[in-house]
């Protein structure tokens, strides 16, 4: 169930940076996975010999099947690459040398409030062994370069475009929603109430919430990181979230399907008119043109505006803009499965 951000008493709506993110796929590339999902949903994984990564990382940090999914993930590589400003490169090669160049140097780790204490003390102590022990800084850079090298071509040739266009139909929704509430509806877990809270603090430390839908996502993933509040999301939805994707554009899409309110609105795009000087200009009944414009006006593509004593009718330009842009992104977005 998605948590209502906007009665969560967040003052001001964060800005909301949406992006593709070769470390968010790296991440999971890299991920630990006792239940079988991620590997089940993206069998390119070991087809590409990404198969043993995980494994070989476990026994790198100790972390075993019993290990919290935390623990059996590599969240340090997500504070390392925002430390040296790849959290949003595409390039995974770039990510793995920016990162293991940050680890190379002591810095304070970020709040990590998205995290319980035994994961927070976990990754700090993480960073701080890869600061002090270049031998394990090397190994731990040597295997996440041979997972990048072995997913590379499969991820700038299939990932990196579905991606870019799941990126595209979910920044459309921005202009129309509020933008704490669409992050909270587009997240696939409310991560035990903590969501709306983090992005309220968020927005009130000029921090953005940045959304990767991801390739390899297996799930979603929520980092309280030091210059972003990172919220990673499946860049293919299923069929469900799909449709709840377009039905907002279904009633815009209706209001336009018939040609005379088609014509009425590309009419008032010209300039605003009267419900009566319609009638007079389309030689239609006042009734029938007053029943087009409150379909129009329902589907938020029209508003009124008083002039004198007549109530004029003004095409919304930015709803209309909105609704191309929205049924693009929706024609334009990963098919679900």
């Amino acid at each position: 169930m998605p948590v209502d951000v906007r009665a969560s008493g967040i003052e001001r709506p964060p800005v909301v940076v949406v992006s593709p993110s070769a470390a968010v796929e790296l991440y999971w590339v890299t991920a630990g996975d006792g239940e079988g999902g991620l590997r089940l949903h993206h069998p390119s994984l070991d087809a590409l010999g990404a198969s043993q990564v995980p494994a070989r990382l476990g026994r790198l940090w100790g972390a075993g099947p019993d290990a919290s999914p935390t623990a059996r993930s590599m969240p340090e590589l997500l504070v390392l690459a925002e430390r040296a400003g790849a959290l949003t490169s595409t390039d995974l090669r770039a990510v793995v040398g920016g990162a293991a160049e940050a680890a190379s140097s002591a810095a304070p780790a970020p709040a990590l409030a998205s995290e319980t204490p035994e994961d927070r003390a976990m990754i700090v102590e993480r960073l701080a062994r890869l600061a002090s022990r270049p031998e394990l800084r090397r190994e731990w850079a040597g295997v996440l370069g041979e997972a990048a090298a072995a997913v590379d071509e499969h991820w700038h040739g299939v990932g990196l475009d579905i991606s870019r266009r799941a990126v595209r139909a979910r920044d459309s929704q921005l202009p129309w929603l509020d933008d704490g509430a669409a992050v909270a509806a587009w997240a696939s877990g409310h991560y035990g109430g903590l969501l709306p809270d983090l992005i309220g603090r968020a927005a009130a430390e000029d921090r953005p919430v940045l959304v990767v839908p991801s390739y390899w996502s297996g799930r979603g993933a929520m980092y309280d990181l030091a210059g972003y509040l990172l919220v990673g999301i499946p860049a293919q939805p299923g069929a469900t979230d799909a449709r709840a994707r377009t039905e907002p554009v279904v009633r815009g899409v209706k209001a336009l399907a018939d040609p005379t309110r088609l014509a009425l609105l590309a009419h008032l795009s010209e300039h605003p008119r009267t419900v009566g000087e319609l009638a007079a200009d389309f030689g239609l009944a006042q009734p029938t043109v007053s029943r087009h414009i409150r379909l129009l006006r329902d589907a938020g593509l029209v508003t009124d505006a008083r002039q004198g004593g007549a109530t004029l009718v003004r095409v919304d330009r930015p709803a209309v803009d909105g609704l191309l842009r929205r049924l693009g992104a929706a024609l334009d977005a990963p098919a679900g499965g």
